[in-house]
């Protein structure tokens, strides 16, 4: 072995030659792929992931917004019905008027599921004899009655007297 080829192992001999060259862009190459693999595998995955965490931040905060929405609407609906049907009585509104109002509130409104109403006896308009057993109110006539979908369908409930005795309507 000559003492050129002990000091240069790839046999450099002074000349470039093509195969040198191929070895040296092949490593130089590789490098480069591994120098990207690191990068793309933590650098990138690093900023997909923070990005992913403002994305699902931002998401939470619409959802919690959309909840709160329906929260409120769902106190704010009942007490705006409740103040509308005091100035219908004031006004002297007839009941059919007001069930004709009662079920096109619910079919404008998809996220209502019912539109229920339950009045004292003798409490809207002190007429509730004249109602006694028609086909939409009680066997005592009184001013109660409940929309409701079932299915697309928008169904009317009749209560009953004995429902002023339940837990629903004597504790509040």
């Amino acid at each position: 072995m000559s003492r050129i080829d002990r000091i240069n192992p790839f046999g450099y001999t002074g000349k470039r030659s093509g195969s040198n060259l191929a070895i040296y862009a092949a490593i130089f190459a590789s490098l480069l792929m591994f120098f990207q693999f690191f990068y793309i595998g933590f650098f990138v995955r690093n900023n997909a992931v923070g990005k992913s965490m403002e994305i699902a931040k931002h998401k939470a905060n619409e959802a919690a917004q959309s909840v709160e929405v329906y929260f409120r609407d769902a106190l704010t609906v009942p007490k705006t019905y409740a103040s509308n049907f005091i100035v219908y009585r004031q006004n002297n509104l007839p009941r059919t008027t007001i069930y004709s109002l009662m079920k096109g509130s619910l079919t404008l409104n998809d996220n209502f599921l019912a539109i229920w109403t339950m009045w004292e006896p003798n409490a809207y308009e002190g007429n509730d004899r004249d109602f006694m057993n028609d086909a939409i109110h009680d066997s005592q006539g009184n001013f109660a009655i409940a929309y409701y979908y079932q299915g697309t369908d928008i169904k009317q409930e009749i209560n009953h007297p004995e429902d002023y005795m339940k837990d629903y309507y004597t504790i509040p």
